[in-house]
């Protein structure tokens, strides 16, 4: 029994080490092809589209109801601990710049965008599309990689900043009518409590997550094996994968800048 337990804790061992060097390997190289970018804009522009125009109503929908929940939840546990609700657009606020809207934005896109990306280029490995473009001699990081990691790091910054503005709204709503605060209250205690700090704190944190996303997935789709269940598997380790990478990072990124400031 102990054997077979000593075994398998090598055996996964091995296998994080092993998968920890090839991600490793992957991200480097896909910062040296960074040197060949301008060979590679008609690929970026596809993939912004691709990343972001169809991606935008689905963060949007969700980051509303986001923003409608996290007013009415500060408003209930103010009310119930301190019997007022005046601090709820500041501490709503807070919340939204610096976790909100930067995580949930990356988790959505991470399930969209992540499972796309590990998706087709699994597709590619088992339809031997990937091998046809070693015989063409184009290097496939330089071709599927980096424009997809530049569009992700774009894509996922101004989204969270979309969301940041969609979140307040929702916020502000709750804050007008269930609070009865004025529009100019609400938007005046908003720009008290925010500070430089929340809002770069939210671009390391979406320019990060936007990282994340497209090299996990690819990451997984180049691992993925030649066949139709391979494909699902690579899909499924990408969003999980790219997901707990992005609370990990979170909380990383949340520590640096308390630390940092204070």
């Amino acid at each position: 029994m102990l054997e077979k337990i000593a075994y398998s804790s090598g055996t996964l061992l091995l296998n994080i080490v092993d998968t920890t060097f090839k991600f490793i390997r992957l991200v480097e190289q896909t910062i040296k092809s960074f040197a060949y970018i301008y060979r590679r804009h008609g690929e970026i522009l596809t993939q912004l589209y691709e990343q972001g125009n169809k991606s935008i109503s689905i963060v949007l929908f969700a980051i509303t109801f986001a923003g409608f929940v996290v007013a009415l939840e500060y408003t209930f546990h103010m009310r119930l601990v301190l019997f007022t609700g005046e601090m709820v657009p500041a501490f709503s606020a807070i919340m939204i710049f610096r976790e909100l809207a930067p995580t949930l934005t990356a988790l959505l896109l991470a399930t969209k965008v992540g499972a796309g990306i590990a998706a087709e280029i699994g597709s590619m490995k088992v339809t031997e599309q990937l091998d046809a473009l070693k015989l063409l001699h184009i290097n496939a990081v330089e071709y599927l990689v980096m424009p997809r990691l530049v569009a992700s790091l774009f894509t996922t910054t101004v989204l969270a900043l979309f969301s940041v503005v969609i979140c307040f709204i929702g916020s502000g709503v709750v804050a007008v009518v269930k609070l009865d605060f004025t529009a100019g209250s609400y938007i005046q205690q908003i720009q008290v409590m925010l500070t430089r700090v929340d809002l770069w704190m939210l671009i390391a944190k979406a320019a990060t997550f936007g990282c994340v996303i497209p090299l996990v997935s690819c990451y997984y789709g180049f691992a993925c094996k030649k066949s139709a269940q391979g494909v699902g598997e690579a899909t499924t380790k990408a969003v999980v994968f790219s997901s707990i990478l992005i609370i990990i990072l979170d909380f990383v990124i949340t520590t640096i800048f308390s630390i940092a400031v204070y």
